[in-house]
């Protein structure tokens, strides 16, 4: 198997590149003062931070275009399921590192100390289940290590027992329910 995938290009929006420029005068929070944001909101307004939205907008139509090379070979579906497991284990493990937000992790699929108080199981169903919660980010953390769980016991033959097999289920069930939710 052979894969190649070309990086996404640096892309910067007309609010981006005024921060760019102006990048000593972020505080230690690395926020920028006010007159950065009025004066990139300025920038935005005029003809040339209009021209720069469009051609930005373009940009973004070739960026997705991004170019996928996929070689398989068929000695590459024995086992498909291990094999992709190799692929996958150090994707988990970068995206859990730069994760950039987490996505909603429903009160059904997390554990129970990670459920807020107010919550139970008996009224989960009158409860607004898209809220964030003190758990959020938490929650998605706990998902994510499922998952690499799962994918290093797959690598590594690592299924002994009965609690460790119930675990790989699981962090595999995750995979599937929150597939779309891998971004960073």
């Amino acid at each position: 198997m052979k894969v190649s995938i070309k990086k996404y290009p640096t892309y910067y929006s007309p609010f981006s590149l005024i921060e760019k420029l102006f990048f000593w005068t972020k505080d230690e929070n690395g926020n920028v003062p006010d007159w950065v944001d009025e004066l990139s909101d300025g920038y935005y307004k005029t003809k040339l931070g209009m021209l720069h939205e469009k051609l930005a907008l373009k940009f973004q139509e070739w960026q997705y275009n991004r170019q996928f090379k996929v070689k398989i070979d068929s000695w590459d579906t024995w086992s498909a399921d291990h094999t992709l497991a190799h692929i996958i284990l150090p994707l988990l493990i970068e995206l859990k590192k730069n994760k950039q937000g987490a996505p909603y992790v429903s009160i059904m699929d997390r554990p129970e100390h990670l459920v807020p108080k107010q919550i139970s199981l008996s009224n989960v169903r009158e409860v607004e289940l898209d809220e964030l919660d003190e758990f959020h980010f938490e929650s998605w953390n706990w998902v994510l290590d499922e998952m690499i769980f799962a994918f290093n016991s797959i690598v590594n033959n690592t299924e002994d027992d009965e609690s460790s097999m119930e675990r790989v289920t699981n962090g595999l069930r995750l995979f599937g329910v929150y597939y779309r939710s891998l971004w960073t």
